[in-house]
């Protein structure tokens, strides 16, 4: 079923009155509030331009000076990958939020994804194949993971979305 934009923004409401309601019935009975990550629902893959709070996550102080010490001449680029250049931009991680995951939903198919992007970088469990996340979820590691794909693939970010939206 092919749906027009209308038709997608209305399954998108529909769907963000489905989360509405089950968050308000988590607080209702007192039962945890789940990861709102994992319920958001999209109909297509578009790149991650996060929506986190305000303010940077207290675990993301001192990772600017890590990954300048770990890009060194091409933290300019790294930076401009992971935080764009202001609010809706293409921004893999504008808070460099460690803990972050976004799910790459498959499209045609709601509810479903192919790949999660991890950690301060969103390195793809898929295409890195790494199955252990905590080793996503650790910056330092994330952090060496991201410049070995950067200096594998001729010392350009085409791997992220962002990277080749900013053609870096």
């Amino acid at each position: 079923m092919k749906l027009n934009k209308k038709g997608k923004q209305d399954i998108t409401k529909l769907g963000l009155l489905i989360t509405s309601v089950f968050f308000a019935g988590c607080i209702w009975t007192g039962l945890p509030e789940p990861d709102p990550i994992i319920l958001q629902a999209k109909i297509e893959p578009t790149p991650t331009l996060l929506t986190s709070t305000d303010s940077p996550p207290v675990e993301s102080v001192g990772l600017e000076d890590e990954i300048k010490e770990v890009f060194g001449e091409h933290a300019d680029k790294a930076f401009l990958i992971l935080k764009g250049r202001g609010d809706g931009t293409c921004a893999e991680n504008r808070y460099l939020d460690p803990k972050a995951k976004n799910r790459n939903w498959i499209k045609g198919q709601p509810g479903k994804y192919s790949s999660t992007d991890w950690g301060v970088f969103q390195i793809n469990d898929h295409w890195q194949g790494v199955t252990n996340t905590k080793f996503l979820l650790d910056p330092s590691i994330n952090i060496r993971m991201a410049w070995r794909i950067f200096e594998d693939s001729g010392y350009t970010f085409k791997m992220w979305t962002c990277g080749k939206a900013w053609g870096v």
